[in-house]
């Protein structure tokens, strides 16, 4: 008997997990009520970013990351991925203070991801920057990416994995069936 599974929902995760299922055997159908990338995952700011992540999430955003580096030999797009950095900007020493025991953290846990910089490297990298911030806590590598081209991406490359995206069906209730055999 084959394998099948119903995904509701065709945002990344739902494009995601059909891309993951597809490649280990299962027949996917992927339902959606409007469009794959329509909501949330298509219109989003596209941020990929390690900086500021709680500790629990460091791991799983450093995996993403890494990830993030060679998109295209995973679904054959770089998603339009630009590694340009992010900086949490001091606006006071205060902020400086909470942002050097943030590093110290990060450090103490075993990740070198986030850099305290002081105000020349602010400017530096930052020339339109108010003059009153003393400095930041920069992650270099850190980016953004293009929504609606990495959710099209991973749709496509899970239709060509076999499977399948039905869109303009909204699901309004689930009803329990028993199964042969079970």
């Amino acid at each position: 008997m084959a394998r099948r599974v119903v995904v509701v929902g065709a945002g990344f995760h739902g494009c995601s997990a059909a891309l993951r299922l597809s490649n280990q055997g299962y027949e996917v159908t992927v339902i959606d009520k409007a469009y794959a990338g329509r909501h949330a995952s298509g219109v989003n700011a596209g941020g990929v970013r390690r900086l500021g992540r709680h500790p629990a999430e460091i791991p799983l955003a450093i995996a993403a990351w890494e990830r993030w580096q060679d998109m295209t030999s995973i679904v054959g797009d770089d998603c339009g991925f630009r590694p340009v950095g992010q900086i949490k900007v001091a606006e006071n020493d205060n902020d400086m203070a909470i942002l050097n025991e943030r590093e110290r953290q990060v450090q103490n846990l075993g990740f070198h991801h986030e850099k305290l910089i002081n105000r020349d490297e602010l400017r530096k990298r930052l020339p339109a920057l108010a003059g009153h911030c003393p400095g930041g806590l920069a992650c270099d590598g850190d980016g953004f990416a293009n929504p609606y081209r990495t959710v099209t991406a991973w749709r496509r490359e899970a239709e060509r994995q076999g499977a399948c995206f039905r869109e303009g069906i909204e699901i309004t209730g689930i009803e329990p069936k028993e199964m042969a055999g079970a």
